[in-house]
């Protein structure tokens, strides 16, 4: 997790894999991924200053995913 949010957010290339593929080749419902987005949003604003909260829930909605 540590590895591909520093991918996503600082672009280090630290993360190779497919951080948007569901865990052991389960399918992701879009409904599903939708709701982890909200949450991520309302943890984000929970744990973060303003400015770093928008930033981390700007770059998750960017993030490419197959569900979209």
């Amino acid at each position: 997790m540590v590895a591909s949010w520093s991918s996503i957010a600082l672009r280090t290339d630290t993360y190779q894999g497919k951080s948007e593929q569901a865990p052991r080749g389960r399918a992701l419902v879009k409904a599903h991924f939708e709701r982890s987005l909200d949450l991520f949003g309302v943890t984000a604003w929970e744990v973060c200053e303003p400015d770093l909260a928008e930033f981390f829930i700007d770059r998750a909605h960017r993030t490419p995913t197959a569900c979209r």
